[in-house]
């Protein structure tokens, strides 16, 4: 589910950008860098978009558990069914 959000904020964020920089390009008068901005934004929008989605599948896979840990399955002790867990070794 956390990919899921992660996703959508990175999609969220490059719109966004997207309608700062064309905000930003309409408010300017009619000159060169407005021109420029306006046929930037789709490319700085998707770029931030990017960066918030590299920065948020970094910050997911840092608190992820050790390649070496090995999962012991759920067993059936005594009637009673104990959950299954990983084992760091």
């Amino acid at each position: 589910m956390k990919r899921y959000l992660l996703i959508a904020a990175a999609v969220v964020l490059a719109y966004l950008v997207y309608q700062a920089v064309l905000w930003y390009a309409r408010r300017r008068p009619s000159d060169e860098e407005a021109s420029r901005a306006k046929s930037m934004a789709p490319i700085i929008g998707a770029l931030a978009g990017l960066l918030a989605l590299m920065a948020g599948l970094f910050m997911l896979e840092t608190g992820a558990g050790t390649p070496d840990g090995q999962y012991k399955p759920a067993q059936l002790i005594d009637g009673k069914i104990q959950p299954g867990n990983f084992d760091n070794n």
